[in-house]
Parts: C-alpha cells; structure tokens; sequence
C-alpha cells in the first residue's frame, strides 16, 4: 500500500556509521605493481549515518545521530564536525577502549573507487536507548549502515520502526553490500516496516537477485515497502511507490569531483525535501540535485551549503527536464 506523502517534523535520527576518511587518490590500475605513486591524500569526516547528519543539516533538518567513536583524536574531529553542522550527539557512544571506525577510500583514474575498511567498532551500536519520546519528535527514523550493526539490523530494527511509525514518522533504510549472504532474509523482517528504501544498484540486485530497476520493484512490492528508489549512479534513479514510477535523470550540469557520500546525500536530500512538503517525484529530483552538489567536492560531505542552495539548482533542473 502507498504511505501517505504528507508534510513531516523537519527532523532526522540517523543510526549507522560514523567513520574518520581517508581519501586517496587518483591512483592507476596497476598501483600494486609500481613502487610508489604520488597522490593527493585528504582526512574528512564521513560514514553513511554521519554523511545523512551533515548533509540534512546544511539542507536545515534538525538531526540527531545514533553511531559510536572511539575516545581518540579521530573521534574528536568527529565530535568537531557534528558540533560546528548542530547535529545532536546525546545518542553517540564514546568508547574508551575502541578505535573510531577508518575508511581508506582509493580512487582510481577512472574513478572507481575501493575500500579498505576498519570498523569492528558497529558491532556495538544499539538501538535500545532510543526512547518514545526521542521518537515523538522524530519526523524521519534513518538506518543508513543496514547489514553492518548486529545488535540493529533484523529484529531489533523492525521493532524500533514498528514504534516510530506508531508515532508518526517515516522510516527510511539504505542498505550496504551484505557480505554474508542471505541478503533478502536478512533485511525481510525490517521492509515491513519501512516507507522509504533506499539501496544503491549493486544492492538491489544482490537483495532481490533481479537485474532491472523493474523486476527489483516487482519483488519488493510482495515485501510491504511503501517506496522503493533505487540509485543508479550517473544514470540518476528509478523510483515507485507501486503505484506510479518514474526515472529520474542525473544532474548533468554536476562537475564531478568524486562520487563518494552521494547516495547519502541522495536520502538526506529526499527527507529535506519531503519535510517541505514535497512529492515523491519532486523530492527524488531535489535528492538528486543535492548529489550533485556532493559530488563536486573531496569527500562525502560539505558540499550543499543551505536548502536554498540546492532549491536554485532543484529549479534550473526541473526547466531542462519538465
């Protein structure tokens, strides 16, 4: 059944991760068989809960992050960024005795990019200290790291979106690549209580083992979401409540820096632009205009400036596609 698109609280509870980047790059296909290479190296914030944090606030949302940090200098840059954005950190854990999470992201020439990953530190996130009254003034509940929290993902998370629908907000899941296998029976539990789902095209096909952003649709209608947008990189994203669908094109006016943050960006737009009241159609296009802000700058944040920022780009974009 579609949800209902209406006006929400222009607020955010973003649960995942929190991560110290390092980006590196551009590097050559055959770095490994080379001595040494000459990059340009860059430290940001990111993760995929922390880029929805940034990214909503510069949009104007009131956040609220829910992720853990190590008591360490990368931590502190963490804690810096989230405190100069207003980001709300009463729900991030400070653990004395774990390493903040670090992602090296390599960038190829081409610009494919690779990771390499340290981040032990999401096992311990939780969803338990989330109260009923956090949640009363909650207008989007977001779990932006799905298959990476064991204490979240499954059961615990469809019974924390069972409890924030009750209340009256939507629910939002992006997921990452499911490294254990059994993709669909793993998140099943969760799509029946999610509004808004959100995976990249890699992630899609691994969860519904369907190659097109129709048959994808087809089999996660059976599943109870109420909107199914799949993002496809350059080639923008298709989008269904399973009742009407529609394509929406990339900006292509975006000079493309690096791509890294832009499907978060992509939610952070979508709820900015659903809390104004906007439709499905119009909010996928205005995420999709964010993205591009995103992408023309190092790292996966910093970018987008202020709601009327990406609204100028959301309308020169519409002249050229409507």
């Amino acid at each position: 059944m579609p949800i209902e698109i209406r006006k929400r609280k222009n607020s955010v509870l973003s649960i995942g991760m929190a991560v110290t980047d390092l980006l590196a790059g551009p590097v050559p296909r055959d770095l490994f068989s080379r001595d040494s290479v000459p990059v340009t190296l860059m430290t940001r914030p990111g993760g995929d809960a922390l880029n929805v944090c940034l990214n909503a606030a510069a949009l104007g949302m009131d956040c609220r992050l829910v992720s853990c940090i190590g008591a360490d200098p990368n931590g502190m840059m963490i804690q810096k960024a989230l405190s100069e954005a207003g980001v709300r950190t009463d729900l991030l854990q400070v653990l004395s005795h774990t390493a903040t999470a670090v992602t090296i992201v390599v960038t190829e020439n081409s610009g494919e990019r690779h990771f390499l990953t340290c981040q032990d530190i999401f096992s311990k996130i939780s969803a338990e200290e989330i109260s009923d009254e956090v949640l009363q003034k909650t207008g989007f509940v977001s779990l932006n790291s799905y298959y990476r929290m064991p204490l979240v993902d499954g059961a615990p998370a469809a019974a924390l979106f069972h409890r924030a629908r009750a209340l009256g907000a939507l629910t939002l899941v992006d997921t990452m690549h499911c490294r254990e296998g059994n993709a669909m029976e793993r998140i099943l539990p969760v799509l029946a209580e999610t509004d808004l789902f959100f995976p990249s095209y890699e992630e899609a096909r691994q969860i519904t083992g369907r190659d097109t952003p129709e048959e994808m649709a087809a089999v996660l209608q059976e599943t109870g979401v109420g909107v199914f947008a799949v993002k496809l990189g350059e080639r923008g994203s298709f989008v269904t409540d399973f009742t009407e669908h529609f394509s929406i094109p990339a900006d292509e006016t975006a000079k493309v820096v690096g791509t890294v943050g832009a499907g978060d960006t992509y939610c952070a737009g979508f709820m900015a632009a659903l809390a104004k009241g906007y439709s499905l159609k119009e909010a996928a296009a205005f995420a999709t205009c964010a993205c591009a802000c995103t992408v023309e700058v190092p790292g996966a944040n910093g970018g987008i400036k202020s709601f009327a920022q990406v609204e100028e780009r959301y309308q020169a974009y519409r002249t050229r596609h409507e």
